[in-house]
This record gives C-alpha cells, sequence and structure tokens, in this order.
C-alpha cells in the first residue's frame, strides 16, 4: 500500500516529536542528572544521546508519515497512529521520571511498557507499509540498549 510522500505531514510529525523530546529534555536538564548517577558499563558519554535522539526521532517521524500517506483504510491508519501516539507519550514521560524525579525503576517500568508499545507500534505500521516497520527497528533496538542502561543505573544506584 503506497500513497506519495507529502512533505507537510512529515513536517508536522517532525515538529510533534522532536519539539516534544526537545522541550522534555531542556525541562530536566537529563546531561547534568546522568552524570550524578554510577554508570553500568558500556554507558555512552553524554553527547550520544542528543545526536541518538534526534536520528530516532527522525525515523519515527518519517515511519509515522509513510503510514498517514499511505493507501491503507482510514481505520487501520488511524489505529496505528494511535500507537504512535502513545508510544510517544511513554517515551515523553520516562524523561522527567528518570531525570526530574531521580526514580530509576519507576523509569524502568515506563520503559519496558513502552518497549511493549513500540512492538505493537512496529507490526502495526509494518502492517501498513513495512518500510515503515523497518524504520523502527534501530528505535527498538536503541530501547532495549537504554532499558539495559537504565536498569543498570537502577542496580547501581539504590
Amino acid at each position: 500500500m503506497k500513497k506519495q510522500f507529502r512533505w507537510g505531514p512529515f513536517l508536522v510529525f517532525v515538529l510533534l516529536t522532536l519539539g516534544i523530546g526537545t522541550a522534555v529534555g531542556m525541562i530536566t536538564n537529563p546531561a547534568q542528572a546522568y552524570g550524578e548517577f554510577v554508570q553500568p558499563p558500556l554507558s555512552p558519554p553524554n553527547w550520544v544521546f542528543p545526536v541518538a535522539w534526534t536520528i530516532l526521532y527522525l525515523l519515527l517521524a518519517l515511519a509515522a508519515t509513510l503510514v498517514y500517506c499511505s493507501d491503507a483504510p482510514r481505520e487501520q491508519k488511524r489505529n496505528a497512529l494511535i500507537w504512535y501516539g502513545i508510544n510517544l507519550l511513554l517515551n515523553f514521560s520516562w524523561t522527567p521520571v528518570f531525570f526530574g524525579l531521580r526514580q530509576p525503576l519507576t523509569a524502568f517500568v515506563i520503559l519496558v511498557l513502552l518497549l511493549i508499545v513500540t512492538v505493537v507500534l512496529l507490526v502495526s505500521f509494518y502492517r501498513i507499509r513495512p518500510a515503515a516497520g523497518y524504520l523502527l527497528i534501530p528505535y527498538l533496538a536503541w530501547l532495549l540498549f537504554a532499558g539495559y542502561l537504565n536498569f543498570g543505573i537502577y542496580l547501581l544506584n539504590r
């Protein structure tokens, strides 16, 4: 199911995803908080996170655009984009819980829910437009790595 890519929806998804992600990051100042925790092995330097998240948010926005612009049935697209919204809500709630409230265990629970929702999102996007599902694989991989870091920080800082 393909349809012409449109820049307007892509820009809306980019502004939504990057805009909220950036705002949440600025409010919680994760770079400072991250340095306060004892880190597990394989923890990347602080500068990696904004680069990785910018790339991942662009991939998310592109995947959502491919679904939105597809000629799939309206109800199927609506359901997939609802999962996208739930995914963003969980994603953006993790940062204030982990960095703002300094609650790694609660943040880990949110991350596990986010991983489950991401798998559902990936499958629903794939069914509409396989390329959209494939675009979410790096995001899923990064969330798994983030889960390792999150749980490691919880164990090392309790």
